[in-house]
């Protein structure tokens, strides 16, 4: 299941893009990396390889890739749609939008954010349902405003040439 929750400011023109090509852009990439996996054995208690996201470091670290190189081609994508509008609608070099995807198979769950939007985990109590939900305690506050953010954010931030 793909969940993606998009956060637009000052117009809808980047949460409107991201709507119709993050989605598409996280299955082709995740495909590719199905495929390459799909000759792997399988792990014990999984069918098909490499075709279920099977548990194990190796696998979980390339959907983490996935998702992050499906965020990165879709802002190339975007940047690129509006330097060529950027004649008629100069105002798109001031909108954008905070990203919160979700990408969950069977009882493994990746979660992709940028920006301010947060996600809280959570899991019934079993076997009393009816019990309050427990959720992981949310992250601190971050924001580009702290040193410690800023660095990370100038590592990471994917950068046009």
């Amino acid at each position: 299941m793909f969940v993606g929750i998009y956060d637009g400011f000052n117009r809808p023109d980047a949460t409107d893009y991201l709507v119709v090509q993050l989605y598409t852009a996280v299955c082709r990439e995740l495909d590719g990396v199905l495929r390459l996996h799909a000759d792997e054995p399988a792990e014990a208690g999984h069918n098909g390889g490499g075709r279920a996201l099977a548990r194990g470091q190796g696998c979980h670290h390339d959907v983490l890739d996935v998702l992050a190189r499906a965020l990165r081609s879709t802002e190339v994508g975007y940047f690129m749609e509006a330097e060529a509008r950027a004649a008629e609608c100069p105002e798109l070099a001031m909108v954008g939008s905070c990203v919160l995807v979700a990408l969950v198979k069977g009882a493994d769950v990746y979660v992709m954010n940028v920006g301010d939007s947060r996600a809280v985990l959570a899991q019934r109590a079993e076997p009393e349902p009816e019990k309050s939900v427990p959720q992981s305690a949310p992250e601190p506050e971050q924001s580009a405003g702290a040193q410690e953010e800023r660095a990370v954010c100038e590592q990471g931030h994917f950068e046009r040439s």
